[in-house]
């Protein structure tokens, strides 16, 4: 879905001063777009960034962000987003791109659930104290080291 609404914004935008002649550019899209279809993202991110240096523009990185996304490299797409939205003051994909960053956000940071039994152990997540479970928190994508450390209890 992502794909062809960036696909429209290629195909609708007016030709700005720094981009690619099309009969060079298209091709190049037109690949990349059925790479991402294709769930090849490595190959399109890489048929993107092709375009990318043809043609310096925004909405060409925001596909990149989107494919690494969807590679399931949620450090990447956000590294990837924030040189989207540093170069891209006012573009058209602006606001659209906020949605699908907000998205991506939600994504990459899912919610887990902490019990244990006895419950109410104190739980540390990658050297952090975090509360006593049961515990429901947000964590980026990615490994961390999560301990539980039983109370003392006293009978």
């Amino acid at each position: 879905m992502i794909a062809l609404l960036c696909l429209l914004w290629v195909l609708a935008a007016p030709p700005g001063p720094t981009e690619a002649d099309p009969a060079t550019l298209y091709p190049i899209l037109e690949e990349a777009y059925r790479l991402y279809e294709a769930g090849r993202f490595d190959a399109a991110i890489v048929a993107f960034e092709r375009a990318y240096a043809a043609s310096p523009e925004p909405r060409f990185v925001l596909n990149i962000a989107v494919s690494h996304r969807d590679a399931g490299r949620c450090a990447r797409a956000l590294a990837d987003f924030d040189r989207f939205f540093g170069i891209c003051a006012a573009c058209p994909q602006l606001e659209a791109a906020r949605t699908v960053l907000a998205d991506t956000q939600r994504q990459c940071t899912p919610t887990i659930e902490v019990r244990t039994h006895p419950i109410s152990a104190l739980i540390t997540i990658d050297g952090d104290a975090r509360g006593s479970a049961p515990l429901k928190l947000a964590l980026p994508v990615g490994p961390h080291v999560l301990r539980g450390r039983r109370n003392a209890h006293r009978r």
